[in-house]
Parts: C-alpha cells; sequence; structure tokens
C-alpha cells in the first residue's frame, strides 16, 4: 500500500495511510534509539576504562539502566510492527466501536512509547553528565 493521501479516498484509507505513516516513523526514530543507546554504552565503556576516578555505583547504575532501556526500546519496536500488522484490520470494521477500539489502541501505544522517549532522553542526559564529570 502506498503511503500517500489520494483525492479520491475515503475516510478509513486516510486513517490508515495517516497510521501506517506515524508507525513507520516510530521504528525508524526505535531502531536510531537502538543505535545512539548502543553507542553510548561504548563511549561509557571506553571513558570508563580510561577514568581511575570513577564512582563505580554510577556506573553499575548506567550499565543496568541502558542495559534496561535498550531492552525497552526492542519491545516498543516488537509492538509497533506487531500494531502495524493490525491497522490493515481496520478495513475489515463494519462499525465505530471496532474502529474505536483500534483508535483507542493507537492512542494508548503513543502515550505509552511517548514515556518511553522521555526515558531515553533522561538517560541520555545523565549520560552525558557522567562523561564531562568523569573526563
Amino acid at each position: 500500500m502506498e503511503n500517500t493521501i489520494k483525492t479520491h479516498d475515503d475516510e478509513e484509507s486516510i486513517l490508515v495511510v495517516t497510521l501506517n505513516n506515524e508507525l513507520k516513523d516510530w521504528k525508524k526514530e526505535l531502531n536510531f534509539i537502538e543505535k545512539e543507546l548502543k553507542f553510548l554504552r561504548s563511549l561509557l565503556n571506553s571513558t570508563i576504562a580510561k577514568s581511575p576516578s570513577k564512582n563505580k555505583e554510577d556506573e553499575a547504575y548506567l550499565h543496568h539502566t541502558l542495559k534496561k532501556v535498550l531492552e525497552n526500546n526492542q519491545i516498543f519496536y516488537d509492538k509497533t510492527i506487531n500494531f502495524s500488522n493490525k491497522t490493515m484490520q481496520i478495513r475489515e470494521c463494519e462499525d465505530m466501536h471496532c474502529e474505536t477500539y483500534f483508535f483507542n489502541e493507537h492512542f494508548e501505544f503513543h502515550n505509552k512509547l511517548s514515556k518511553h522517549l522521555e526515558k531515553v532522553r533522561d538517560l541520555k542526559l545523565i549520560v552525558f553528565t557522567f562523561l564531562e564529570k568523569n573526563n
């Protein structure tokens, strides 16, 4: 399915295109976050190895938190793929109740994803601060 809206598209088609475009953007974002977090982990490992005055508790916390956030990121990525597959089922809806179910699922997922992205930003700030202090 092409991800552009045509003048002859009905509301349902427009909705599916919109949802799919948003899901595509989320997958890109989550994929990039994985790369960022893996880079930060590598950077943290290389900086920690050079810094004799590092705080061991902070180091352990950062490693644990990076691992956890990377795991959560993968879960969100998998859910995004799963949700992408589900969006095609909207076309099979015959009433507003069915469509409302998909909208609510989408908005609920969006809210959870937003919270995850906020945690990622917070973690990156903590890592940046740690790297600044230990260099």
